[in-house]
């Protein structure tokens, strides 16, 4: 591995970057079974590795170039470039743009996006693959893309206008006609939003549209709805509702589930500098009589967390409580899920002690229970250089199919 930055404050370009380059080896052996149908945990591999970033500033102006090429996980160079500056941005290679929760909602893919800003006006555009072709079982999945474009007005300080519009599809010519496995899709999604402010208060409406053919098909609308209170990232709440009709679609975004109408509530709250919680309650009913839930019963969803620390000189203790709780209610039976945890780390110079201990519960046809307890000691015997550690897990659980 390699660091370098060169330059001295003032002078032009900014500039720092790494390289790490080695050699991935991975092997493994089954004698379990004697079949060629075998999962490993990796496929055998003897290649390169590398892993490099380049980052500069000057001014108002950004650059950033990665590359990334671990064999053991996947064949292909994931890379990004990506510069900016008071009026442009433009990213190429593997992005992770996000035009809104309707449309295009922090996809992944290889492609291009950019965005020029002129007085008022923001203007998105973005070109990207979602999915490369494959087979599964001898039937071909077509590689999937995806246009869009966002136009956005800001009228004043408090209120904003924005039109977007998508289209995934699928390349035809990317699967032969004997191993295709669905028709292709084409998936077009037209929306507008209206973003208002006031101090800490904003609102957020947003419609949409879409029409598809092909794996599915309809036409159909979205509606969601969002009001939120932020004083900072640390106290805020926020609610939104979110509904779509049962053709509602869209192939860019797992935001809406067809025929499905939900009720969220987030928040954060830090009182003082000791004490913080946060988490969200989630409600959510489907009128879709072809949707595995049972219509017109509620499904429920809750998270919550809770975090205590007291700094004191050298010393450093936090504790931590965690809840979860889950109803799911599927056409023949109502799925339940609950788990508890409760932890905290202690640190005096050095030396770290961490420890938790955790219970989940399963409630549906197939019952489980699991106990889960860790713990873990760290001591550094040399600064970021040398470090000593123990620790340990241990776990238990009944279940009709887990007995451990």
């Amino acid at each position: 591995a390699a660091g370098w930055s060169p330059g001295r404050p003032g002078a032009g370009w900014q500039v720092s970057g790494r390289l790490e380059a080695g050699w991935a080896v991975a092997a493994a052996e089954t004698t379990a079974v004697e079949s060629t149908d075998v999962f490993l945990p990796y496929p055998e591999v003897n290649r390169p590795a590398v892993d490099f970033y380049l980052s500069g500033v000057r001014g108002d102006g950004t650059l950033l170039i990665t590359a990334r090429q671990d064999p053991v996980y996947s064949d292909d160079l994931e890379w990004l470039v990506s510069a900016e500056n008071a009026r442009f941005r433009v990213d190429a290679g593997q992005i992770f743009p996000s035009l809104s929760p309707s449309t295009l909602n922090w996809a992944v893919g290889q492609g291009i996006s950019g965005v020029a800003r002129a007085g008022r006006s923001t203007t998105e555009l973005l070109g990207m693959r979602l999915s490369e072709a494959d087979t599964l079982a001898g039937f071909g999945i077509y590689s999937r893309f995806a246009v869009g474009a966002k136009e956005s007005f800001d009228w004043n300080d408090r209120l904003r206008t924005s039109l977007v519009y998508l289209s995934v599809f699928d390349r035809e010519d990317s699967v032969p006609d004997e191993q295709k496995l669905s028709e292709p899709l084409r998936n077009s999604v037209i929306a507008g939003i209206v973003r208002t402010s006031r101090g800490a208060l904003a609102a957020e409406l947003e419609a949409a549209r879409s029409v598809v053919e092909g794996e599915e098909e309809g036409r159909g609308a979205a509606l969601r709805a969002k009001l939120s209170l932020e004083r900072d990232w640390q106290n805020r709440v926020s609610l939104e509702y979110t509904s779509s009709e049962p053709d509602f679609y869209s192939a860019g975004s797992y935001e809406y589930d067809p025929g499905e109408h939900s009720l969220e509530l987030n928040y954060s709250v830090s009182p003082g500098k000791t004490f913080r919680s946060s988490g969200w309650v989630r409600t959510v009913r489907t009128f879709d009589s072809s949707a595995s839930l049972s219509a017109d019963e509620l499904e429920f969803k809750a998270y919550s967390r809770a975090e205590v620390t007291w700094p004191s000189g050298n010393d450093a203790v936090r504790a931590y409580a965690i809840a979860r709780y889950d109803r799911v209610p599927y056409d023949t039976y109502d799925y339940r899920y609950v788990y508890g945890a409760l932890g905290g780390t202690w640190r005096r110079g050095v030396t770290r002690f961490a420890a938790s201990v955790s219970r989940s519960a399963t409630h549906s046809p197939d019952e489980a229970r699991a106990w889960s307890a860790y713990a873990d000691l760290r001591h550094e015997l040399l600064e970021d250089r040398w470090t000593a550690r123990i620790g340990t897990r241990w776990t238990t659980g009944t279940g009709d199919e887990t007995d451990y």
